[in-house]
């Protein structure tokens, strides 16, 4: 099934970015003035929307990340600014629609995707909570709680930013498995094409101008109008599967994406779901989490290592399934686990982002795959993390 991200911002919905910014900022000041002035708040809201936008930690949503910096900054907690916060996105925050108008033609473009099947995700930057994400959506003349969005993204449940290319690999495990083609669509070449084509997705790069598509992307990407989306779309739908990820730059992606959904998709269950197995010979929650933990830190860390230090060094196949029982997994911490996993992941991305082009094609001698090459060794994680996700979810259903 064909996954569509559309962008929110000058894509559904006209937006003079800089005056809206500027508006809004004006609002949220006035309306918190009885709490903190805003000459002293201002600032650190523009700070911890920066901290979003760099991160690239798999650790933490965004809010998280974002409360980290703001609240010590500003000496309120959230727990007091909460209410007030609470209310000015249900109520003040709607004012600003004046300052937007509906995209012609990209809520039916949206509608008509909707109607053939595919994933469709409003893909904007998750900088605000979901309640502004909602009221937004809904001025580009669509309605986000009864349309059927495979996902609207805030910053409650993501864990990155635009330009982050891990911020689309992200989206991706959160709708669908990789099996399944997913792209972009945006007006923006620096935060909405370019990143997503370093994750491995076709492209749409929206224009009224007669601008033509840059040289550098590849040729499944596309520009052009609203009308142009349609047609383009129908022509990706029926190209043969193209594996992903298959570029350095689209594993490291995925491989955080992979570790930034585990954790969301985590959040969701329950404390009781965590430990229930779905049948006597299948994994819960907490046994998958204490899995990928040891897979990770025992098996991929160590053999990435080797590789790096060692020429066409010999890899081992090793069974892990049984480690569930000879561990007692599932009477493990699987919040624990999940945690120790994310630690785990970013020092093996740190790792991998310190390779050089020349050292991705080293080769390995493999008891399984035979010669083979470090990326496609971070190929099969990928895939490993793949596999696992598609588990987590359907222990949900």
């Amino acid at each position: 099934m064909l996954s569509v991200l559309f962008d929110l911002d000058d894509t559904l919905i006209n937006n003079n970015t800089d005056r809206f910014t500027r508006v809004y900022m004006e609002l949220l000041g006035k309306y918190l003035q009885p709490y903190i002035d805003s000459n002293v708040m201002l600032p650190y809201l523009l700070e911890g929307t920066n901290q979003m936008i760099k991160k690239s930690s798999v650790a933490q949503t965004l809010e998280e990340t974002f409360d980290r910096f703001f609240y010590p900054g500003i000496g309120i907690s959230k727990e007091q600014l909460t209410p007030a916060l609470t209310d000015f996105y249900n109520r003040v925050f709607t004012e600003l629609k004046s300052e937007t108008s509906p995209v012609p033609g990209a809520a039916d473009l949206v509608r008509v995707c909707l109607s053939r099947g595919w994933n469709v995700a409003i893909a904007t930057n998750p900088l605000f909570p979901l309640a502004a994400v909602y009221h937004r959506v809904r001025w580009a003349g669509l309605d986000p709680e009864n349309d059927g969005f495979a996902a609207l993204t805030a910053y409650e449940t993501y864990h990155f930013a635009k330009p982050q290319p891990a911020y689309f690999a992200e989206v991706t495990y959160r709708i669908q498995s990789l099996e399944c083609p997913t792209v972009m669509i945006g007006n923006d070449l620096k935060f909405d094409i370019y990143p997503a084509v370093k994750a491995g997705m076709p492209a749409y790069w929206l224009t009224s101008s007669d601008a033509s598509l840059p040289s550098d992307l590849p040729s499944d990407c596309a520009c052009g109008p609203v009308e142009g989306i349609l047609p383009w779309l129908e022509k990706i739908e029926k190209m043969p599967p193209n594996p992903r990820p298959v570029t350095s730059s689209a594993m490291l992606a995925f491989l955080r994406g992979g570790a930034a959904a585990i954790d969301a998709i985590a959040r969701e269950f329950s404390e009781q779901k965590w430990n229930t197995r779905p049948a006597d010979t299948e994994w819960c929650l907490t046994e998958i989490l204490c899995h990928l933990r040891d897979v990770d830190s025992e098996i991929n860390l160590v053999r990435i290592n080797t590789v790096l230090k060692e020429t066409q060094p010999f890899i081992a196949g090793i069974e892990s399934d049984h480690w569930s029982v000879d561990r007692d997994y599932l009477h493990q911490n699987g919040r624990s686990a999940l945690s120790d996993f994310l630690s785990s992941r970013q020092i093996l991305i740190e790792l991998l982002e310190s390779v050089s082009p020349e050292d991705w094609e080293r080769v390995i001698r493999h008891s399984i795959f035979g010669p083979t090459s470090l990326k496609e060794l971070v190929g099969f994680i990928v895939s490993h993390d793949n596999n696992h996700i598609k588990q987590i979810k359907n222990l949900k259903i």
